[in-house]
Order: structure tokens, then sequence, then C-alpha cells
């Protein structure tokens, strides 16, 4: 699936592109992520990733609302 937000994304989606990114970051800064310290960075954010309730607000539907008043 190919989508413009974030919010459209699955969460095997976002894992994935969490994933990537902290990959890419391997590379483009050469020696400040690397080996163990990267792999525990990836699995510090995939355990940390909150997982809505079927119903529950998203933080950006709670902005629109506050904004909305």
């Amino acid at each position: 699936m190919v989508t413009d937000r974030v919010a459209d994304l699955t969460m095997d989606e976002l894992k994935k592109l969490i994933t990537t990114l902290i990959q890419a970051e391997r590379q483009v800064w050469p020696g400040q992520l690397q080996g163990k310290e990267a792999d525990e960075a990836l699995a510090w954010t995939l355990r940390h990733i909150i997982e809505l309730e079927p119903g529950q607000p998203s933080t950006l539907e709670m902005l629109r609302e506050d904004r909305d008043r």
C-alpha cells in the first residue's frame, strides 16, 4: 500500500517504515548509530509504539477537536 499520510499506514507498515529509517540512519551518519546501539534503538522504538483501542481518537483527531472549539 502506498499512502501520503503516516496516519493511513497499518501497524505493520509503520513498523517497516521505522525499521527502514533506522537502517538508513546507519548509512547516512556512519559511526553515530552502529551495530548493537542501532538494534537497541530500533527495538526500543518498536516496543513503545502506542496502539489505540478501536474507536479511540488519535492525537491528530483530538488536536483538531481542540482547534475547532
